[in-house]
């Protein structure tokens, strides 16, 4: 991002930036690693409370950022054939990675449980962590028109993902009743 911000007439503080994704992501990466290791038997017996917590504290996160975009009348220049566009490159690019991930997991000869995980894994994590980069790397109003990529990018990889997930299971269904007894 520093390289391609550096054309700009602003000033673009890449420490402080490495500094700020290290505080807001990997530090609680880390802790969360080492505290399953002591706190790990809280966290399995308030799972939906703490399910339900991460949940509001994304949607605060993107709440305050559309907020501040709106306010400042961001998206008024975006229309709806934008939007259309947007969602249908972010659908290519979610196909794109999901067959990368296909390839690769196939080219690592990973089982057919493994392949579905490396498929699946990880779906709110564009959004968890898109948000927070989006608002260290772009700081104030900004913040908002960034997650609007992300923001479509997830609600179209849960839909799509669940309709794969659906398919296969109906696929794993049909072979176990296939089986002879």
């Amino acid at each position: 991002m520093s390289f391609l911000l550096t054309s700009t007439t602003g000033h673009y503080d890449l420490a402080g930036v490495i500094g700020k994704l290290t505080l807001q992501v990997i530090l609680p990466v880390m802790l969360g690693l080492l505290l399953n290791q002591r706190l790990g038997w809280f966290a399995a017996r308030h799972k939906a409370a703490l399910r339900y917590f991460d949940q509001f504290t994304i949607l605060l996160i993107v709440y305050t950022a559309f907020c501040e975009s709106f306010s400042l009348h961001l998206f008024e220049k975006i229309s709806w054939e934008d939007l259309l566009w947007l969602a249908a490159l972010m659908l290519g690019l979610f196909f794109l990675i999901y067959g990368l991930i296909t390839l690769l997991s196939r080219f690592l000869n990973f089982n057919h449980e493994d392949r579905i995980t490396a498929l699946f894994c990880g779906s709110k994590k564009s959004l968890i962590q898109g948000s927070v980069m989006a608002n260290v790397l772009f700081p104030g109003s900004m913040a908002g028109v960034a997650l609007l990529p992300i923001m479509i990018y997830h609600a179209l990889q849960l839909i799509v993902a669940s309709i794969i997930a659906q398919a296969m299971a109906r696929r794993q269904a049909e072979k176990i009743t296939a089986i002879p007894k």
